[in-house]
């Protein structure tokens, strides 16, 4: 019986150059200009993604693409970091008897908690609190991890009725 399939995926199973044409596509960029990129960041010992970067600053290449597909099919999303708070996001949630209430809020979109439908959680920044002294921004970060990060672990998703904790 077969335990592990082990999948090496540079250039085995799929090929890089028509990886990197299709993010060139999507990038809207000509493929040879990325392609140049990617050598150019590799040779210098940095991440291939970086080479996205170059072109579309301040990108975030797999979280742009997921969330371009989001709104092709007319699904609201709200981007935020969790580690902007609380300079520029604030949480408002009570856990009643019949689920999580309460909203998110970035500087340009509120986010009804009731109506989440799905989370998309990659890489967000830490919690930080430069005007604190380092005991009281410890406490800070601790207790922020325990508000954002309960309510992120609280949120029920209930695609066709079905409960789904994250």
């Amino acid at each position: 019986m077969t335990e592990t399939i082990v999948f090496d995926v540079g250039e085995t199973i799929t090929r890089d150059d028509r990886y990197w044409a299709s993010w060139a596509d999507w990038l809207d960029v000509p493929r040879h200009t990325l392609s140049a990129l990617v050598g150019a960041v590799v040779a210098q010992g940095r991440d291939n993604a970086d080479a996205l970067r170059l072109v579309r600053p301040g990108s975030r290449p797999t979280a742009d693409v997921v969330i371009s597909e989001l709104h092709d099919r007319d699904v609201p999303v709200v981007q935020l970091d969790s580690g902007d708070f609380p300079a520029s996001l604030s949480v408002e949630a009570e856990l009643t008897e019949d689920g999580l209430r309460g909203c998110l809020r970035t500087p340009s979109r509120t986010a009804d908690l009731a109506d989440v439908r799905a989370l998309y959680y990659r890489r967000p920044s830490g919690f930080t609190f430069p005007h604190l002294d380092e005991q009281d921004a410890r406490f800070a970060v601790t207790q922020a991890r325990y508000g954002v990060g309960g309510v992120r672990f609280t949120v029920t998703v209930t695609p066709e009725g079905q409960a789904i904790r994250w």
